[in-house]
Parts: C-alpha cells; sequence; structure tokens
C-alpha cells in the first residue's frame, strides 16, 4: 500500500506543481489515495494561508484510478508495438545475415568451417607442390610456401597476382588461355610443371587453382642424359662410319686396286685434319651426333673453319643444352626451308674460359612478326600438336643467362640465308688445355 501511495505522488505531481503557481501562497501539499464519493481515486489537498499564515482556503485535486489504469494500459500497449517492431526488424535482419552467410560458405555449420580449415591447412602446407588460389578478380586466397619459392615472392591474401611484383612468366600461368595443362614453363633458375584448374560451383566462376611442380630435378637429369646420349650416339654414328670405311678398304685391297685404297686413306686423313680445331670430347661427340642426325633429315651440318676450342669443358651439361638446343632448332629450320642444299653450319670459338657460339641455318628465316615471340615459353612453329615444343630456345637462353651470358636472335634472316643465333657462355671452358689427338699418318 505504500508502493502505491508512493506512485499516486509521482502521478499527482503535475497537479501540486500547478496549485504552486499560485502567487503569493505558500503551500504545504498532503497526497494520498482514499475512497470518496467517487469511488477510489487518488487525491491532493492543499491549504491556502494569506500573508499573515492563517488558512483562508483550500484546494482540492483528484483523479481516478480507472483512468491511470487506462492510461497505463494505453502507454503499455504503445510500449509493446515499439518493442514488437524492434523485434521484427531485428529478426528480420537476423535472417538476412544468414541468408547471407549461408551464401557464402555453401551452407556450411561453423563447426565444419573450422574442419574444413584445419583440412585446408594441413594439405595445402603439407604437399609438396606449390599451390596458389585464386579468386574471379584475379586476388590471391591461398598460397603456400612452396608456392612462393617458386614463384619468386611470396604472396599474401588479397594480393591482385597482376600488381604482386611477379616476373611476366609467372603472371602468364595465372592469365593465359587455355590454361596451361600440365605445361613445363621456365620460372628464373627453374623449370616447373604447371596446371591451372578453374574453380566452379552452381554455374558461378570462382576462380582457379595453379598448382607447381619443381622439375628442375628433372630437367638436370634430362640435360646429363642428353649429354650422355650425344656421346653414345657420336660413338655408334662413327663405328657406323669406321665400318663402313673398312668395308671399302677391304673391298679395294681384296681386288688389288692399292693405289685406290691410298687414296682414299688420303683424303681420310686431309678430312681429319681440316676438323683438328675442334679437340674438345664432348664438343666433338655432340656435333657428331647431331650430324648423324641431320643427314637423316636431308642437311648438312658444317663446322666452321674458324672454329677453335683450346680447352676442355668444365661445365659441359650447360653446353650441350645451348649448343644441342641451337643446333636441332637450326637442323629443323633448314629441313623446312625450301633452299638447297640444306645445311647448319656452326661456329665455335673459346675466348679465355668463355665459349662464344653462332649457328646459321639455310632455313626460311624468322618471320619479323615473331621475333619478339621467338624466346617465349611455348611458342613453336611446328604444327604437330606435340606439346613438348616451344621450350628449346626458352632453356638455352636460361641456362646462358643463369651463368652471365646470353643468346640472342642476330639475323632473322632474309632472301640469301636463314636465321642466325650467337650464344656467350662464361666460365665454360677450363684454362687448361685440352690432351692433343693422337694422328696417325698414313704411309
Amino acid at each position: 500500500m505504500q508502493g502505491a501511495r508512493e506512485v499516486d505522488r509521482v502521478l499527482l505531481a503535475p497537479f501540486i506543481k500547478g496549485v504552486n503557481a499560485i502567487p503569493r501562497i505558500v503551500l504545504a501539499s498532503v497526497v494520498n489515495v482514499d475512497r470518496g464519493t467517487l469511488g477510489e481515486s487518488a487525491r491532493g489537498k492543499v491549504p491556502l494561508r494569506d500573508a499573515g499564515g492563517n488558512v483562508v482556503g483550500e484546494v482540492s485535486v483528484g483523479i481516478a484510478i480507472s483512468r491511470v489504469g487506462t492510461a497505463m494500459r494505453l502507454q503499455a500497449f504503445q510500449y509493446g508495438l515499439l518493442l514488437a517492431g524492434a523485434l521484427l526488424i531485428g529478426a528480420t535482419g537476423t535472417a538476412l545475415i544468414v541468408r547471407r552467410l549461408r551464401r557464402h560458405t555453401w551452407g556450411l555449420q561453423p563447426e565444419e568451417i573450422a574442419d574444413l580449415l584445419r583440412d585446408h591447412t594441413a594439405v595445402v602446407e603439407g604437399v609438396r607442390d606449390g599451390v596458389v588460389a585464386v579468386d574471379a578478380d584475379g586476388r590471391v586466397t591461398v598460397c603456400n610456401e612452396e608456392a612462393g619459392r617458386l614463384l619468386g615472392r611470396t604472396l599474401r591474401r588479397g594480393d591482385d597476382v597482376r600488381t604482386a611484383g611477379l616476373s611476366p612468366a609467372a603472371v602468364a600461368l595465372f592469365t593465359d588461355e587455355p590454361p596451361p595443362d600440365n605445361a613445363m614453363r621456365p620460372l628464373g633458375d627453374r623449370v616447373v610443371r604447371a596446371l591451372r584448374v578453374p574453380v566452379e560451383r552452381d554455374g558461378r566462376h570462382l576462380g582457379a587453382v595453379l598448382t607447381l611442380r619443381d622439375r628442375s630435378d628433372l630437367d638436370q637429369l634430362g640435360r646429363e642424359r642428353e649429354a650422355t646420349r650425344a656421346l653414345i650416339d657420336a660413338l655408334r654414328a662413327q663405328a657406323h662410319e669406321y665400318t663402313n670405311r673398312l668395308h671399302l678398304l677391304t673391298g679395294l685391297l681384296g681386288i688389288g686396286h692399292a693405289d685406290e685404297a691410298r687414296e682414299y686413306l688420303t683424303q681420310l686423313r686431309t678430312e681429319a685434319e681440316s676438323t683438328q680445331q675442334l679437340v674438345e670430347p664432348y664438343l666433338d661427340g655432340l656435333l657428331a651426333a647431331k650430324s648423324a642426325l641431320a643427314s637423316e633429315q636431308g642437311v648438312r651440318l658444317e663446322l666452321s673453319g674458324d672454329s677453335m676450342v683450346t680447352g676442355r669443358l668444365s661445365s659441359p651439361l650447360d653446353v650441350v643444352t645451348v649448343v644441342g638446343n641451337l643446333l636441332d632448332n637450326a637442323v629443323t629450320a633448314a629441313a623446312r626451308g625450301d633452299r638447297g642444299p640444306a645445311k647448319v653450319e656452326v661456329d665455335l670459338l673459346s675466348s679465355g674460359d668463355d665459349l662464344h657460339v653462332q649457328v646459321r641455318d639455310s632455313g626460311r628465316g624468322v618471320p619479323a612478326e615473331h621475333v619478339g615471340d621467338l624466346f617465349a615459353p611455348g611458342y613453336t612453329t611446328r604444327d604437330d600438336g606435340d606439346g613438348r615444343h616451344g621450350l628449346g630456345l626458352v632453356l638455352a637462353r636460361q641456362t646462358a643467362r643463369r651463368r652471365g651470358g646470353d643468346v640472342v636472335l642476330t639475323h632473322a634472316g632474309d632472301a640469301t640465308r636463314g636465321a642466325t643465333f650467337t650464344a656467350v657462355l662464361p666460365g665454360v671452358v677450363s684454362t687448361r688445355p685440352a690432351r692433343p689427338q693422337v694422328q696417325e699418318t698414313v704411309r
């Protein structure tokens, strides 16, 4: 009851304030809740006094409790409407947010997202391949350490692959169309196998995943295999050639043509002396093997008379990579050309520990519109559908530049001759002179 009276005092405060506004009257109010002739009501009585303090009148104000209840119910209804509106707006916003989150998380629950994150981290960082994922705008979403090592820098989440400071060859892996499908591509001083797979879901393009696999070790083994095969092919070609010569000599001597046999041996000695300026076994073997392979395509491989290599190769694998690829391209160009006779001429000259190489062919040359694309990965003039072409010149230039040298096109070709390529390989020749070959004199 006491609490109710306090509420009544608060509700009647405006009326009391109005009475207090009567001028020159000092008021002492009494507020209570009581039952009168009009029923239960909240009433306030205030005596009126004159200047001497005598009571001259009374002001009585009352309000029925029913009116207070009606006012409170009206206010409760209004507050209820406001609360219901706020709840409706909150529920609608929550539903929209949940719908947006479900659309972005593909309906996964929080615990499922946490499991996927753990699995994702374990898989991406656990594989030995480089993995880079980009969204539809080309921004990085995932990049593991191996991918950063192969690309030359670690990409952070949100980096744009086109403006992240990658090399043009690396950017091409993300932008080339059609996407690379297990294609061999050079990246810096390494050779990688690249695979880019577009990611789509419900018909929406979500981006792509690029997988890089380091093949530098395999490339090194391949170059060693190429050098070994060059020597084996050279020995096989020489054995075949010497067998034919012995058969000819045996036939001439068998039928009693000793003078013709002597003349033939003299020609063989003259031919050997004409090439004695090149006494490096790796280069001799490589040229012999490439000459045998060129002859099968109707191309003659010639060593320039100005060639001279006075030392041994200290890095034969690099030399075989550069010279072998240049000779292969030149032989193919000469065989496909219209000029005759089809031939390839090579100059080999050592200067200190540097090796200078120049290869000329009789082919059609390089079209002017393709000169800029000549050293681009995958560029080739062959139309046989073999995806292994288009890396020879790239690997040759990459190998030479890794040693501080270069491979350049010095002449694109004209009406009289084909293309000319020049290579400089620093530090590949040992200054220790090569062992002289034993020359036998036929008497």
